[in-house]
């Protein structure tokens, strides 16, 4: 189990940096079209797959950091997005596209970089 794990999560991390790309490439602003949909449906599944091999996997110090790495990037983008929206009304309502700062599209990329990264190496050292 550990295996696939590791093996999904690299293919999961890829997702996160296609999603950032699709953003980037759009200027941060964040419609919902069908590869950002389909990006965030897997990524949203995986926190709970995540969630679950934290606590029934039997991983080492180092195995331990990558599901705890993913849950904890997906929390606080869920509360920077909560944010950004609770900071514009006309996006609360629809009217406008939720636009994404530039610092946080490349700090999501990277995560999705070091998160494939990492899960890589997980895979190569078992």
């Amino acid at each position: 189990m550990i295996e696939l794990y590791f093996l999904v999560s690299v293919f999961v991390g890829i997702a996160v940096i296609v999603d950032g790309v699709v953003l980037y490439k759009a200027k941060g602003v964040c419609w919902t079209n069908k590869i950002q949909s389909f990006t965030t449906t897997i990524e949203f599944l995986w926190v709970i797959v995540s969630i679950i091999a934290f606590f029934t996997l039997e991983l080492s110090h180092f195995q331990i950091l990558i599901p705890s790495l993913y849950v904890a990037h997906n929390i606080f983008g869920w509360a920077y997005g909560s944010y950004l929206v609770s900071k514009s009304p006309e996006v609360k309502n629809g009217t406008e596209a939720l636009v994404i700062p530039y610092w946080y599209l490349i700090f999501g990329m990277t995560v999705g970089i070091v998160f494939s990264i990492s899960s890589l190496c997980a895979l190569i050292l078992l």
